[in-house]
């Protein structure tokens, strides 16, 4: 009996186990749980920055400011933090608002107006905004469009659509049942 305690388990001789993990993209609600329970505090801190005591005034003032820098800068690369300091300092116009908060906000502009250019633009007919469901939502954010939207991309859209060449397919569901009913199509 002394000799079965006395056995000792033999080493498997397999090599140790290596695994390779491969990023992949999070879906929209494994992004929302990686923020709420990694990067709580990192979440408040873009929130208050970017949403808590901005009105409607502060984001005139901020558009202001945003179209002084695009008529002296010629361009519409996103401006950087260093950029919008210096553009601060010349201005009082956002003065609740330091530079850090005036880039967060900036920076969700930014990214709403090119949502806009990408997903709204192409959908909708600018001389009948008020006809459509996408239309009514552009006049709604108007306020939020940043001078090189509505500079360049609002007139490329209204020259598209006063100038295109295409037919319009007009279908009328009343005459196409009465013709089918007659038996003539």
């Amino acid at each position: 009996a002394a000799d079965i305690l006395a056995l000792r388990p033999e080493d498997p001789g397999q090599p140790p186990l290596s695994v390779t993990a491969r990023p992949v993209a999070l879906r929209p609600e494994g992004k929302r749980r990686l923020v709420e329970e990694h990067l709580s505090e990192a979440w408040a801190e873009f929130q208050r920055l970017g949403f808590e005591r901005w009105n409607q005034d502060d984001d005139e003032a901020l558009m202001q400011l945003l179209q002084r820098a695009a008529e002296g800068n010629n361009s519409s690369q996103t401006l950087k933090l260093s950029e919008l300091l210096a553009l601060l300092s010349e201005s009082e116009a956002l003065g609740k608002h330091d530079a850090r908060g005036v880039h967060v906000r900036y920076s969700l502009l930014k990214a709403l107006n090119s949502l806009v250019t990408a997903d709204v633009l192409p959908f909708v007919d600018m001389q009948q905004l008020r006809e459509s469901p996408l239309g009514r939502l552009l006049l709604g954010c108007r306020q939020f469009l940043l001078p090189e939207l509505r500079d360049s991309a609002l007139r490329e859209a209204v020259a598209r659509a006063t100038t295109s060449t295409e037919e319009a397919l007009h279908l009328d569901r009343g005459t196409a049942y009465t013709c089918r009913e007659a038996g003539r199509c």
